[in-house]
């Protein structure tokens, strides 16, 4: 390290909410210190008799080149924060009430861990609501998953592979004349692609995705968008595919331009691609797959326009 590098030294168990940490983001100098009286039963070190130190700081690089003049057998951390302090490294007090929380939370054994895991996964994770069903059981099931497994990594490879799987049976379902079956594929692969979706929300800290990984998540929706329109297209009479398509791209345009529009509108049930297939795979069983979806595209149409007409009757 040079006099100009900065080095954030953080002790072995400390995880910290990114919005208790504003002392650590500007990389200036500090040591966080804690009122020792609530911080040392919680497992922080002291300080001294009126402070003790809350487990983070950011050292100049000249204070830490200084380790080299200390024993080989020295604590690294101790002495770290011991030649901050000798060095006059600036002593920042934290929030007192952050340690109550889990924002800045020492986590020293299985029951702290499994507290922080819940509250990381209940942030990054906000269930849809019931107007929404598939989608919303599909967040808390992600949700469940999440706090029960730990990190997400394998279950959203599970995800992943189903959410191809079912969209490639919903396509053969449509082509083989069992637009039912298919259907049905369809609305469980939606519903695979959303707990992937909720899953991805949930990062280890400092790691991101795979440049693949974004764009999958990207194109995860649309490739579920495109999948019902081809086996709307498949699962009606050959005369009526182009009718068929074009009413399902208007209404898959529709909810797209819908979620585009500022303000509160939503289109409510239409808007889960779960609850559209399985509309769907009760019409196909019904034979009526063109007429059910040229009439969801006209409800749509009149959910996005109704709002709109009322708002410009209300100002004139």
């Amino acid at each position: 390290m040079s006099s100009a590098d900065r080095l954030l030294v953080l002790t072995e168990g400390i995880v910290i909410d990114p919005d208790a940490a504003d002392m650590l983001k500007s990389g200036k100098p500090a040591i966080v210190s804690a009122p020792p009286e609530k911080a040392i039963p919680l497992g922080y070190e002291r300080i001294d008799r009126d402070r003790a130190w809350a487990g983070a700081m950011i050292l100049r690089g000249s204070t830490v080149e200084r380790l080299s003049e200390l024993s080989d057998d020295i604590d690294c951390i101790s002495s770290l924060l011991r030649l901050g302090l000798q060095t006059g490294t600036p002593v920042v007090p934290i929030d007192p009430g952050a340690l109550a929380t889990q924002k800045w939370c020492m986590v020293k054994d299985s029951t702290k861990a499994q507290d922080w895991t819940r509250i990381r996964v209940e942030r990054s994770i906000q269930p849809e609501g019931w107007w929404w069903p598939a989608n919303a059981l599909a967040d808390r099931a992600a949700r469940a998953l999440a706090i029960a497994k730990g990190p997400p990594d394998a279950a959203r490879w599970a995800a992943r592979g189903a959410t191809i799987l079912l969209l490639a049976a919903g396509v053969l379902g449509a082509w083989f004349e069992y637009p039912v079956a298919g259907f049905c594929a369809i609305a469980a692969a939606a519903l695979a692609g959303r707990v992937d979706g909720a899953l991805a929300s949930i990062r280890a800290f400092g790691c991101g995705d795979s440049k693949a990984l974004v764009a999958w998540n990207n194109c995860r929706d649309g490739l579920v968008d495109f999948t019902l329109v081809v086996a709307i297209g498949l699962a009606v009479p050959s005369y009526s595919n182009l009718d068929a398509v074009f009413a399902a791209a208007m209404i898959i345009g529709l909810l797209r331009l819908a979620s585009l529009i500022p303000g509160p509108l939503r289109v409510m049930l239409l808007e889960d691609r779960a609850v559209i297939a399985i509309m769907l795979a009760v019409a196909a069983a019904a034979l009526l797959v063109l007429p059910a979806i040229q009439l969801l595209s006209l409800l749509v149409l009149g959910l996005i326009l109704l709002p709109l007409v009322r708002a410009r009757l209300t100002r004139a």
